[in-house]
């Protein structure tokens, strides 16, 4: 039960930081593809 739950929470914490990442790759982009942010807003 417990190394299952310890599985959960690991999984869950990987996808949480691939969310992080893509979502700061993304804001990257996005500041390189437009040099006014006020647009994107």
């Amino acid at each position: 039960m417990l190394i299952a739950l310890k599985e959960l929470v690991v999984r869950f914490l990987s996808i949480l930081f691939l969310f992080y990442h893509l979502s700061y790759l993304a804001h990257d982009f996005f500041l390189v593809f437009d040099q006014h942010p006020e647009k994107i807003t």
